[in-house]
């Protein structure tokens, strides 16, 4: 079995977005969101803060640089939804701003729209 999940980074900056997959990831894509957002310095600077979230994905699914982890360019809006087993995670790059399904946070993981369930 497997548990796929992705992290789809977004800047104004950006050709495409950029998607990062982990096969056996789960919901690690939610707690490198709010770690890496809570805490860096790079928000408005998507080449550097792409750079951390990458980082800290393979840090946190312990990739060992064989199979399970992926880097790809994505047009700009396209990511197909049915690719992962747990909801996608999308974060801005230009303001911070991170969303999952129809739930969208601040950097600091505060709701700023919907119901946190």
């Amino acid at each position: 079995m497997r548990d796929r999940s992705y992290i789809v980074i977004e800047s104004d900056k950006f050709v495409s977005d950029i998607a990062i997959y982990s096969h056996w990831g789960g919901t690690s894509n939610v707690t490198i969101a709010t770690e890496i957002l809570s805490s860096t310095q790079r928000i408005g600077d998507p080449e550097y803060l792409t750079a951390e979230i990458i980082h800290a994905s393979f840090i946190e699914n312990s990739y060992d640089g064989k199979l399970g982890m992926g880097v790809q360019p994505l047009t700009k809006g396209s990511f197909p939804e049915h690719w992962g087993d747990n909801p996608t995670v999308y974060i801005n790059a230009d303001t911070g701003r991170w969303r999952v399904g129809d739930l969208e946070y601040d950097r600091w993981a505060r709701l700023l729209n919907g119901e946190d369930n």
